[in-house]
């Protein structure tokens, strides 16, 4: 995942650019998803008033709040996930496509099939929140991507994809993962395809655990 500040033009630019470095005849399929933009934050920005706006997101939490003429995280978690009734998300129509084999060489199951994601900070972390089931009060203790950042998720020995394949303990704790979630994390890395992680906060009963 590379994440990118830059509107939609200066993305299609980035584009052109990773292209121009790539070896062209390795590259099996483009998208360009419009579910995909930033969190809108209104049609016109007046600096001094989204410097306000931003504090008070701060104080509000970063997930709910929501920019006047504009989107909240949770709105971006909409159109990711495809969890309004009309619908259908980025997240499910990605998973969708892995399944079928949309990304692979014609009449080919290639296990080096790579996919590359860019998009923006905030759009990304929704991302991974909707992936591994992230409760809110994680999503907003993670920090932002650097521009041009990477992320991977790699799939472990079982089938799973996991940030710790690619990643140390030490680059996802600075990018604000949690000992809970890199417990889960390390976990996902050798887990097969179906299992549940039932010590994990958002899979296990610690929501209930007054009824156990």
């Amino acid at each position: 995942m590379i994440s990118t500040k830059l509107p939609h033009f200066f993305f299609v630019i980035t584009i052109e650019h990773e292209q121009a470095a790539e070896n062209r005849s390795e590259c099996l399929r483009e998208l360009c998803l419009l579910t995909l933009y930033l969190c809108g934050i209104g049609n016109f920005q007046d600096r001094e008033k989204m410097r306000i706006e931003k504090e008070v997101r701060r104080r509000y939490g970063r997930f709910f709040y929501r920019f006047p003429d504009g989107e909240s995280a949770a709105d971006v978690y909409d159109r990711i996930t495809g969890t309004c009734i009309t619908a259908t998300g980025f997240r499910e129509t990605l998973k969708t496509d892995i399944d079928i084999g949309r990304f692979q060489p014609p009449g080919a199951r290639s296990p080096n099939v790579n996919l590359v994601i860019v998009s923006h900070g905030l759009t990304l972390r929704v991302f991974l929140m909707r992936w591994y089931k992230w409760t809110v009060e994680q999503f907003e203790g993670l920090n932002n991507f650097d521009n041009g950042g990477l992320l991977v998720m790699q799939t472990g020995s079982g089938g799973r994809y996991s940030l710790l394949v690619h990643h140390t303990v030490g680059e996802l704790r600075a990018f604000g993962l949690t000992e809970s979630m890199l417990d889960d994390q390390m976990w996902q890395k050798t887990a097969k395809i179906g299992e549940l992680n039932y010590d994990f906060v958002t899979n296990g009963s610690s929501f209930f655990t007054h009824l156990v």
